[in-house]
């Protein structure tokens, strides 16, 4: 079955009750799928889908993300998704994303690196052949060209908020936690009880973060969760017996 594959792909999406926080705006974890989704139907059908990919036990995985958020969305609003190959970057493949209103305001994007890994031997693959004849776009989607690895000390004012299993709706087909969970827990962790002990969500509009994943959590493995705020920022570690799994900082625009 053949497939064109256009340089950017472009669809439409309606919020769901499911994308959405208690207030009804767009969460981090739906932005997150979203943009995931996206990339999988750009790919579908061409040999670095996921199809193609799992037939020869490969897969991808995210290594590292930036995201900037103007505003976040809320339940009912249709957006336009796109999203694009910048090319192979040495072991990486650079996708960009964003999302537009209808009236063509720029509300979230993202830059991120990804890597191709052999899910037997959990080692990372070579992607200039595969990478070879999907079509790849030069623009960035967000306001950064590149990002480098964080390096956030070794955290020893951070206060630990919460040690939880890697529960099995964690795990994905590449049998580690998905990317978007740690978004998700990091999100669940953001904020504590006001003084009068009500929770307050917090919202991401005018706010960028970026999030590495140096090393994968397996089923199971408890997953501590460490946090630490200034002013200005919030950052987070997530580690597992092993090492740190996952590392982000939140900032203001």
């Amino acid at each position: 079955m053949s497939h064109t594959t256009t340089q950017i792909h472009t669809e439409k999406i309606i919020l769901q009750t499911y994308h959405c926080d208690r207030t009804d705006h767009l969460s981090l974890w739906g932005l997150c799928r979203i943009f995931q989704e996206a990339s999988a139907h750009h790919t579908d059908g061409t040999n670095i889908s996921y199809e193609a990919l799992i037939k020869e036990q490969k897969a991808w995985v995210l290594s590292r993300m930036y995201y900037e958020m103007h505003q976040m969305p809320s339940l009912g609003e249709e957006m336009t998704v796109s999203t694009w190959s910048r090319g192979p970057n040495g072991i990486f493949a650079v996708r960009e994303f964003q999302m537009h209103d209808l009236q063509g305001n720029l509300r979230c994007s993202a830059s991120t690196y990804w890597v191709v890994i052999d899910m037997q031997a959990r080692k990372v693959c070579r992607i200039t052949d595969l990478m070879a004849v999907f079509p790849s776009h030069e623009s960035i989607g967000t306001s950064v060209e590149s990002f480098n690895k964080l390096r956030l000390g070794d955290f020893a004012d951070a206060e630990r908020v919460a040690i939880i299993p890697a529960n099995d709706s964690f795990i994905d087909h590449t049998q580690h936690v998905n990317n978007a969970e740690y978004i998700k827990l990091m999100s669940d962790y953001f904020d504590t009880a006001t003084l009068d002990g009500q929770f307050q969500q917090h919202r991401f509009d005018n706010t960028c973060f970026q999030i590495d994943y140096p090393l994968e959590t397996r089923p199971a493995e408890p997953l501590s969760i460490y946090r630490h705020k200034e002013e200005n920022t919030t950052s987070f570690q997530i580690k597992n017996p092993r090492g740190v799994s996952a590392i982000a900082l939140f900032s203001f625009l």
